[in-house]
């Protein structure tokens, strides 16, 4: 049996979404994060920063070729352990069976 395995790894700057967050407001974060993603993070530009490497990382594991993913398609979420978990609500023939690697609840 032959597994493709792919890794995604992303860094932002915390700065760089703060000051984003700072200028444009809940309309930044609205573009991006899901509604639950919001509540989770209270607006703290470290966690949504996290947030957003985490979907930078998912976009380059699931390397979509030629359509890249809505921001808010990609959702990251905390488990209750709390280590991140993901999910993807728009779903691709090429993306892995049950959309991520977790469930958007």
């Amino acid at each position: 049996m032959i597994m493709d395995v792919r890794v995604g790894t992303d860094v932002e700057a915390i700065a760089d979404v703060a000051a984003a967050l700072d200028r444009w407001g809940e309309r930044y974060a609205r573009r991006l994060f899901t509604t639950a993603e919001r509540a989770e993070c209270g607006g703290a530009a470290a966690r949504l920063t996290a947030r957003f490497a985490a979907k930078e990382a998912a976009i380059k594991v699931l390397a979509p070729d030629d359509l890249v993913p809505r921001w808010r398609s990609i959702e990251v979420r905390t488990s209750a352990s709390g280590a991140p978990a993901s999910c993807c609500t728009t779903r691709r023939p090429s993306w892995p069976a049950g959309g991520g690697s977790g469930r958007c609840r």
